[in-house]
């Protein structure tokens, strides 16, 4: 009988042999106070066993150092195809992965939904990071202008100061949400005077300059003119330094290529990206309407530096990730003609005419799904890093505190232990009752959990399910060309120009 079915024989033989290893590791006594009492009889008393208990080699907890390792991985980076061999790592060598770096250091990779669920809860509730240290640098180079490094970067006590300055995202979308609604249609409108001959767009990039309107209406109360063929320039290059930020941050973290080149190449892109958000600000600051920046402000007047770079943060991760997510998401719609004529006739129930307003909309389920679906099998990031908190073990292994962690949700959202047909578009999967995959739901996570979860979940969410409802309305949508290849610059997004061919429909 197996220690997962409860057998009582190899329970004790598990149990005696765990008692061995914490003993000998000073985990139970005082040979190691720090780390406490990390498994207590007490504990395992009120907690089923973890799945690792059964395949433990000699019923013996393994060392840090038996982890099976990986890398230096240079080609995978360089291609900016990790992902790929995320993917490839948990099938060669299981759910704990330990990568080592290219210059030094190392992390672990966990793929496995109860390692995950207990890296969350136990991880510190502010972020000890190792990410970012590009843009900090940047940013503490130039004490005249930052006074922080921000919120992508920030640890401690530094980032729960600028966390809190935000207010709550709900209530500027309450308010500019009919304002939002005439961005999209400015995007509609722009569909369909850039379509080629035969109705192809690169909707993707409209989708880049939409997201940057809108989080400008969102956060300024301002128009910033990205879907006019007089403002485009502006807003494509602020959409292009967002992106090769992303990749210069991601490539360092990684330890990929020299540093000091990455930030050579980092200082003028941020230059201008610095410059320009701060003259929007500077133009908006004394306006008397609502929105995200005045909130800041009246709250957080002797703090405009830090309001700023919160500013910047925010234009920086909303103009990719939810612009991506409602690419791919039309993308699989596309390919899928029954789930677009149920999308399509969800929406003619709510939204009779082709211009009826979204505003006046509680929500459109088949949409939502879409949505879900969409960031369960290409969510815009492969997953969520933490630093463990405390000596802990995880897949049967010992994991020291202070242990980078990676948490692979999106090779876990992609396994069939979790999803069945994990490899397939399927949005109503997402309204089933009893199924087995409702118990992995929390492993759509993209957005983070949590306190530390990104600020504009909610905003983002919204974000999409209009945008698609109202393409979805106007449009028939077909793509007829290869399938999509992903590659990887923090976030996930195509690997070229998605050329999508839009029908406008009759009513």
């Amino acid at each position: 009988m197996s220690v997962m079915n409860g057998g009582e024989g190899v329970w004790k033989m598990y149990w005696g042999s765990l008692n061995s290893y914490n003993y000998a590791h000073g985990i139970f006594n005082n040979q190691n106070p720090k780390r406490g009492n990390l498994f207590s009889n007490e504990c395992f008393a009120k907690t089923r066993d973890p799945y690792w208990a059964q395949l433990l080699p000699d019923g013996k907890i393994m060392d840090f150092e038996s982890i099976p390792v990986v890398g230096p991985n240079v080609e995978e980076y360089k291609t900016l195809k990790i992902h790929e061999a995320y993917a490839r790592w948990f099938k060669e060598h299981g759910n704990v992965v330990r990568e080592v770096f290219n210059g030094g250091g190392s992390c672990i990779h966990l793929y496995h939904e109860e390692d995950i669920k207990e890296v969350y809860k136990n991880s510190p509730e502010m972020p000890i990071r190792s990410s970012h240290q590009v843009l900090a640098r940047y940013r503490r180079d130039r004490p005249h202008i930052f006074t922080s490094v921000g919120l992508g970067a920030s640890m401690g006590a530094e980032w729960e100061h600028l966390r809190k300055m935000l207010p709550r995202m709900v209530e500027p979308y309450d308010i500019l949400r009919s304002d939002l609604e005439e961005v999209t249609d400015d995007l509609i409108d722009a569909l369909k005077s850039d379509m080629e001959e035969n109705g192809e767009v690169d909707l993707i990039q409209w989708l880049y300059r939409w997201a940057y309107e809108s989080f400008g209406v969102f956060a300024l109360y301002k128009r910033l003119h990205a879907l006019t063929s007089y403002g485009r320039e502006e807003a494509d290059l602020m959409i292009q330094a967002a992106d090769t930020t992303n990749e210069i941050i991601f490539l360092t973290t990684c330890n990929f290529g020299d540093f000091e080149e990455h930030y050579k190449r980092l200082i003028p892109i941020q230059d201008f990206y610095c410059s320009t958000i701060s003259k929007h600000a500077t133009e908006v600051s004394m306006d008397q309407n609502v929105c995200l920046l005045k909130k800041m402000i009246e709250k957080h007047s002797d703090d405009m530096q830090d309001v700023v770079t919160i500013l910047q943060d925010l234009f920086q991760g909303a103009m990719h990730t939810a612009a991506t997510t409602i690419g791919i998401a039309l993308y699989h719609v596309a390919r899928h003609d029954t789930i677009q004529q149920k999308a399509k006739e969800d929406l003619k129930k709510v939204l009779p005419n082709k211009d009826s307003r979204f505003s006046e909309v509680e929500g459109i389920p088949s949409v939502e799904n879409i949505i879900s679906e969409t960031m369960r099998l290409n969510p815009p990031t492969i997953g969520n890093g933490r630093i463990t908190k405390a000596d802990t073990v995880l897949g049967g292994y010992f994991i020291p505190e202070g242990t980078m962690a990676v948490l692979q949700t999106q090779v876990a959202c992609q396994l069939e232990r979790n999803f069945e047909r994990p490899l397939e578009f399927i949005p109503e999967r997402h309204t089933r009752t009893g199924s087995s995959m409702l118990s992995n739901m929390r492993l759509i996570e993209p957005f983070g959990r949590g306190r530390r979860s990104c600020p504009g979940t909610f905003f983002a969410r919204k974000q999409m399910h209009m945008a698609i409802s109202k393409i979805l309305r106007n449009f028939d949508i077909s793509y007829h060309h290869e399938d999509i290849d992903f590659i990887n610059k923090l976030h996930n997004m195509p690997s070229k120009p998605v050329m999508f061919r839009l029908k406008p429909v009759e009513d």
